[in-house]
């Protein structure tokens, strides 16, 4: 008798998560005024890379400045909560609720309800 496993969606996210991503970018539309709004990009010069590790805790490293701070996360319902304790004001952008989006294995975009995009790639090796 062959026994199948069932792997769930949360666990197929979690499975893509794990690792190591580059902080790309933050992208946003903000208000100017009546109804003009404008798309703004932030990014870093600095190489930032985000790992998420398997007991739900992470690791951001920037290595030009070789700054360490770290994270907790959560993978709940399809949606992945971050909490980030650090004062970069980029980074910061980071802490929140998001849907995730894979681009394939190479890039992923993390959507706040916001309309905020933060967008993480796997650095080349």
């Amino acid at each position: 008798m062959a026994l199948s496993l069932l792997v769930s969606p949360e666990t197929s996210k979690e499975k893509k998560l794990l690792g190591v991503w580059k902080f790309e970018n933050v992208a946003q539309t903000e208000h100017v005024s009546g109804n003009i709004f404008r798309n703004v990009t932030s990014g870093l010069k600095d190489e930032i890379l985000i790992t998420f590790q398997p007991d739900h805790t992470g690791i951001i490293k920037d290595i030009d400045l070789k700054m360490k701070a770290s994270f907790t996360w959560e993978l709940k319902s399809g949606h992945l909560a971050i909490i980030v304790e650090i004062q970069n004001s980029i980074l910061q952008s980071l802490n929140g609720t998001f849907r995730m989006q894979f681009a394939g294995k190479k890039e992923l975009k993390l959507v706040a309800p916001d309309g905020k995009v933060v967008t993480l790639s796997r650095p080349s090796a």
